[in-house]
């Protein structure tokens, strides 16, 4: 379970921003939208909001940069490269330039409470730090400081004889993982679990091998679409020949695996069954290429419906940008509403989501905690903030409010404040 993150000095974020899946006290939807974890509560879903280049998108990258650069830094680094280049670090502050870029992750793993984060200097790893938790008692586990002294605790004996291992531009947790350390692959496996996309992007490969992996998730994918009124009836998987002739045209440096896996993709096929009509009768379907004969909103469910369902059927951690793109305001509530169902998530999965669909800020469907905001100071930095601690004359958003009317007034911030001046606008 996710239960926090922050970063700072990353894209837009200039200071050290938290975003928070703990539930507040307010009592809206307690029983429907949270959950029980240990002594937490946790959200079941959360959306961000924010105008075009707030740095919403950007939050959710820091998350995706966390959980790359945990997955891959024992590879070999270039050593020309500027980690903070790579992280891609605050550049409208002069004084930011010099700063690492921070990170750090809240999570929960089989009852304990795990604290871990980094920070990433110029050429090397600058911080780096782990502590774990049962109830409220917090232990360190290991704390590396200017990038090669570490402290290790006798609760991480795991690392010890790997601190010379590491090279300076390392994650120790990440080296520890390799050497098969139980706590350190216990979190690099969440992170492998923390599944982030684009709405916007082609997720097609992502379902079609959640479907290679479960056979099961075809007829649930199926069942969804048909729940949304996309009129098929059914959906099929069809093998094509792989066109071997490809392979020439991949670059030498890709592993033949990745190669193979990508040809694999390219050749399966999605066909799915429409009902044909003779004089207002069926008795027969017509099939048609997902990709050829589908609109596009029908292709974009098809792509984060086996995401979706297999972060439902594990209890996993889903982060989506731009969830709504492409798809009919209903459709997009019904796939929220599947995360706050306790019927259709008995696992507690997580969903995090970027959207302007303001049909979502409802009451009947969101807790004001679970309604995020970004809004970007005059200098250009991106500040955070949920609903549930947003003030408006010193009072709070009181649970009775319009949110979406509200927030497209600008009562919240977060909007764009488009000028009325239309001179230089028409050629003349």
């Amino acid at each position: 379970m996710l239960i926090q993150f922050s970063a700072g000095n990353f894209l837009s974020f200039r200071d050290q921003s938290e975003f928070s899946m703990v539930a507040s006290t307010i009592k809206e939807r307690r029983e429907e939208n949270t959950f029980e974890a240990g002594d937490l509560r946790l959200l079941k879903s959360a959306v961000v909001y924010g105008k075009n280049a707030s740095g919403k998108s950007n939050l959710l990258q820091a998350m995706g940069f966390m959980d790359y650069f945990i997955m891959s830094s024992v590879e070999e680094m270039d050593d020309e490269l500027d980690l903070r280049e790579f992280s891609d670090y605050f550049k409208l502050n002069e004084e930011n330039k010099d700063l690492p870029s921070s990170f750090e992750i809240v999570i929960l793993i089989d009852d304990f409470k795990y604290r871990y984060g980094f920070e990433l200097g110029r050429k090397e790893i600058v911080n780096e730090w782990l502590f774990r938790s049962e109830r409220k008692k917090e232990q360190e586990l290991f704390v590396r400081s200017d990038t090669t002294n570490f402290e290790l605790s006798s609760n991480f004996s795991e690392g010890s004889g790997l601190e010379k291992k590491t090279r300076k531009d390392a994650l120790f947790i990440t080296v520890c993982a390799k050497f098969n350390g139980e706590i350190s692959k216990s979190i690099r496996k969440w992170f492998r679990s923390f599944n982030i996309i684009n709405g916007l992007y082609d997720n097609r490969f992502t379902t079609i091998r959640g479907i290679q992996k479960d056979s099961s998730l075809i007829q649930r994918i199926s069942t969804l679409l048909a729940r949304l009124d996309t009129d098929i009836e059914k959906i099929e998987i069809e093998k094509t020949a792989i066109d071997e002739k490809r392979y020439r045209h991949f670059p030498s440096e890709i592993p033949e695996e990745i190669k193979r896996r990508i040809m694999e993709d390219d050749a399966t096929k999605i066909a799915t069954f429409h009902k044909k009509y003779s004089k207002g009768k069926s008795d027969s379907f017509v099939k048609f290429d997902l990709e050829k004969d589908e609109s596009a909103g029908t292709r974009k469910i098809f792509n984060l419906a086996g995401p979706i369902l297999e972060t439902l059927a594990e209890g996993k951690v889903l982060v989506v940008d731009e969830l709504e793109s492409r798809l009919h305001p209903r459709i997009t509530r019904h796939l929220v509403s599947l995360f706050n169902s306790s019927e259709t998530n008995p696992k507690n999965a997580q969903l995090i989501f970027a959207t302007h669909d303001v049909t979502l800020l409802d009451k009947n469907l969101m807790r004001r905690d679970q309604m995020w905001f970004v809004e970007k100071d005059r200098e250009g930095g991106s500040t955070l903030f949920s609903l549930d601690e947003f003030k408006i004359d010193e009072e709070k958003v009181r649970n009775d409010a319009s949110y979406s009317k509200d927030y497209m007034a600008g009562r919240y911030t977060a909007v764009p404040r488009i000028s009325k001046d239309t001179s230089g606008l028409v050629r003349k």
